[in-house]
């Protein structure tokens, strides 16, 4: 994992309520560069749950893009720290989206990674690169991109 990571991955999920209406806000920028900007909408969710579909929808166009290594950057303390490994994912809900999220392990014998699909972990290879926590002042695109798609008083998230 040698050098700058391709692209960066910054992303927010917000709810209305919790659970209530939920958005997901994605910027991929490239050098710096944003080259996908995502606002949608994702229905009724909590506000964690929409923080992992956001990370889960910026590393599906990080694949579409060809994206070998990825920084990611989130405000998301639980999800940062979830992925690092320094918190235990015990939610049942949170749990099927962690595993797709986090990087595939090594497997002996192994020489390409499977495809992406339905339910399965999005395989970049090498993994992308460690998460970054962020903070509120650095995720303003991606939670101005969530809050278009939820108009009104979005919650804040513990992130």
């Amino acid at each position: 994992m040698a050098g700058k990571p391709e692209v960066t991955v910054a992303f927010d999920g917000a709810s209305r309520g919790n659970p209530g209406r939920a958005a997901i806000g994605v910027v991929v920028l490239k050098g710096g560069v944003p080259v996908r900007e995502i606002g949608e909408r994702i229905g009724t969710t909590t506000n964690n749950i929409a923080e992992y579909r956001a990370l889960l929808r910026g590393l599906e166009e990080a694949a579409a893009l060809g994206a070998r290594t990825v920084r990611i950057q989130s405000d998301s303390e639980l999800v940062v720290r979830q992925l690092s490994g320094q918190y235990k994912v015990r939610s049942p809900t949170l749990a099927p989206l962690h595993r797709r999220a986090r990087p595939p392990r090594a497997k002996r014998g192994r020489r390409r990674p499977r495809q992406p699909g339905p339910g399965r972990r999005l395989a970049l290879n090498p993994p992308w690169l460690p998460c970054y926590h962020s903070g509120r002042e650095q995720a303003v695109r991606p939670r101005a991109l969530a809050l278009e798609e939820s108009p009104g008083s979005v919650g804040q998230g513990a992130g």
